[in-house]
């Protein structure tokens, strides 16, 4: 009786699936990343914790990042802030 191989049929077909899901994750994931009008830096902020809570139910419900949820809320307060004060002089860069 000869061996039979199976080298093709299902193996290959599972092996195609699985690369071309894998193509279709990758230009989604391309799609997805819009490139930003605005320098973007990394930061720490200490939150309260119920404030977090909710503004990550707000970002979880509207299907958006929660970076861009914060960046929606100080970009109002900073709007507000502009239209009751005047224009925001930004601070000198600390010396070294």
């Amino acid at each position: 009786m000869a061996k039979k191989n199976f080298s093709g049929g299902l193996g290959k077909l599972l092996q195609s699936t699985t690369e071309n899901a894998e193509q279709e994750e990758v230009q989604e994931a391309n799609e997805a990343v819009e490139p930003t009008k605005f320098p973007e830096r990394r930061t720490t902020f200490v939150i309260r914790e119920d404030y977090l809570d909710k503004i990550s139910a707000i970002a979880y419900w509207d299907r958006t990042l929660l970076k861009d949820q914060i960046n929606a809320a100080l970009s109002a307060y900073i709007e507000e802030y502009e239209k009751k004060n005047g224009e925001i002089k930004v601070a000198p860069p600390k010396r070294k």
